[in-house]
């Protein structure tokens, strides 16, 4: 029992930094395909 915490101390922490390179992904490709899908040419 006493490995539960440590564990979650450690699985938290992974959770904020996943959570940070989410947030930092998104900023860098905000908008960046935005008018991929549509033809320009019609």
């Amino acid at each position: 029992m006493k490995a539960i915490i440590p564990l979650l101390q450690i699985g938290l922490l992974l959770f904020f930094a996943i959570l940070m390179f989410a947030i930092i992904g998104l900023e860098f490709y905000i908008g960046k395909f935005h008018t991929t899908c549509f033809d320009d040419i019609t």
